[in-house]
């Protein structure tokens, strides 16, 4: 993933997880993340343990498509970060 904002360079984020198995072990902006993930219905929920700045952080992502393919979205729920969502859209050629 790239993440672009105005006033900074792009930044450059790999997450490895898998839908079903064990824990995965990633570094993310030099925060270390333990996550786990499980499928709930439809929709597949990534929990991950997060170690920053000596601050131990709880997330609970619920990730869907939408039935066109063209929107992903992830929703924090009884979390840390509880309602905040973000949303991704499909652009075409990119």
């Amino acid at each position: 993933m790239t993440i672009r904002t105005p006033n900074a360079a792009d930044s450059q984020i790999a997450f490895d997880v898998c839908a079903i198995g064990g824990p995965r072990r990633n570094t993310v902006l030099g925060a270390e993340w333990v996550s786990s993930s499980r499928w709930v219905g439809t929709e597949l929920l990534i929990e991950s343990e997060v170690s920053h700045a000596g601050r131990q952080m709880h997330f609970c992502d619920y990730w869907s498509i939408s039935d066109d393919g063209r929107r992903l979205t992830m929703e924090h729920r009884e979390d840390d970060l509880h309602g905040q969502i973000t949303v991704f859209d499909r652009i075409d050629g990119q």
